[in-house]
């Protein structure tokens, strides 16, 4: 098992990973991409808004109009993901390896819904078990990476393809801490009758708190907002305290803390 400041290794590797893949993408693709996200997932994002407070309400009949139109894209576009990610938890539970969704799908389940290409997953291996998840995924997943055992022999992440073309980002479990919140995962009805395992609020708001992503901190905090009182303060803390002394980095705890008073 790796020490809890080893949380923040490879990250620079793994956006030069994201720039290369981005820029890789022509243009046409790209603007095709965003139209087509935004279309999907414009009634899950309306939907959100709607909840966040009274002086929304004028806005209802045009937001249940629009989503009716809207509703077939939103069959094809969001819950093909959803369909991506419980396909593959699937999967790998039938291989024995736990896991749970971490990314944009799980933001939307305890926070505030926003876009989304991809599917993201924490999976109950580590490094040196990497074997058993490239067993579950080659024979049928297109690998991003020229050389994935490397990809997650170095920095403990993984970008493929589903048969379906959708990407998945695979992350190891390769910490204490890692190894709790995939534990502590929720069994949660993302659709009717579609249920995934999803990484908890707690656990989530500390993945986000320790990146060093702006559109994280953004996801931690509207994490904090939906939640509030029914978050685990202690859990919280414990944690954010253990990872901001191993990460040399001061200001964990206290952007937590700002985040809760602002959004009591």
């Amino acid at each position: 098992m790796r020490p809890l400041s080893s949380l923040r290794d490879g990250w620079d590797a793994i956006e030069e990973e994201e720039v290369r893949l981005l820029r890789s993408m022509p243009i046409h693709e790209s603007v095709r991409e965003y139209l087509a996200l935004r279309a999907e997932f414009e009634p899950w994002l309306r939907e959100a808004e709607a909840r966040e407070g009274d002086e929304r309400l004028a806005r209802l009949a045009e937001l249940q109009d629009r989503l009716r139109r809207l509703d077939q894209l939103r069959l094809n576009g969001m819950e093909g993901l959803l369909d991506a990610l419980i396909a593959m938890q699937g999967r790998l539970d039938h291989a024995g390896i736990p896991s749970i969704a971490i990314g944009g799908i799980a933001v939307g389940v305890w926070g505030r819904a926003r876009l989304t290409r991809d599917v993201d997953l924490k999976v109950l291996l580590d490094r040196d078990s990497r074997r058993r998840l490239l067993d579950v995924l080659l024979p049928d997943c297109t690998p991003l990476h020229a050389d994935p055992d490397a990809a997650l022999r170095f920095n403990g992440i993984l970008f493929v393809r589903d048969p379906a073309g959708v990407r998945i980002d695979f992350a190891l479990a390769d910490t204490e801490f890692d190894e709790v919140a995939v534990s502590r995962g929720r069994a949660v009805e993302l659709a009717p009758g579609k249920i995934g395992r999803v990484c908890s609020p707690e656990d989530l708001i500390i993945l986000k708190l320790i990146s060093t992503r702006e559109r994280d901190a953004g996801d931690a905090a509207s994490v904090i907002s939906r939640q509030g009182d029914e978050l685990d303060d202690g859990y919280l803390l414990d944690w954010l305290t253990k990872l901001e002394q191993a990460l040399a980095d001061s200001t964990i705890v206290r952007t937590y803390r700002q985040m809760r008073e602002k959004h009591k």
